[in-house]
Formats: C-alpha cells, structure tokens, sequence
C-alpha cells in the first residue's frame, strides 16, 4: 500500500470516528437540546489543550447486537482487512 493510500484511509477513518455514533446520532442530540461529547469538550476546554487519546479504539461487544452498530466499526473492519491482505502479499 502506498503512502499516500494509507494517509487516504487514515483520513477516512478520522472522519468516521468523529461522527462517533453516526450521523442520525448527533442529529437526535441536537434535536433534544444536547451536544455530542466532542462538542462539550470543545467548550468546556481552551484550543489546543486537549489531545484525544485512543481515538478509533472500537468496543469488542457482541451483546444485544452492538457490533453491528456503528458505521465507524464498518471502517475499522475495513482497515484491518486491508491490513491483512496487505500483510498475506509480503
């Protein structure tokens, strides 16, 4: 994979793991008055104070469904099989 590619993905999945759980998510936060997570950090903290830490760290739950629920998990899965294929050509 080239650089270039990699960087592409790694943006990619920036994106998704912003969107944390989803588009329709932060749409039903807003609508009921709240803010998502990173909106309350961004107010509660100055710029440039806070570095996330474990940024696309996905849950392994199984339970009641769970990992079939966000569309990040559908990137991070994506990646990882990138990654193997990427690794079974060496």
């Amino acid at each position: 994979m080239a650089l270039n590619e990699a960087q592409k993905k790694l943006v990619e999945l920036n994106k998704a793991a912003n969107l944390g759980g989803g588009e329709e998510r932060i749409k039903r936060q807003h609508e009921g008055g709240k803010m998502t997570a990173r909106e309350r950090i961004d107010v509660l903290l100055d710029k440039g104070t806070f570095a996330e830490v474990d940024k696309f760290v996905v849950h392994q739950c199984t339970n009641f469904g769970m990992d079939k629920e966000t569309a990040f998990r559908a990137q991070v899965d994506k990646i990882q099989a990138d990654k193997q294929q990427m690794e079974d050509l060496r």
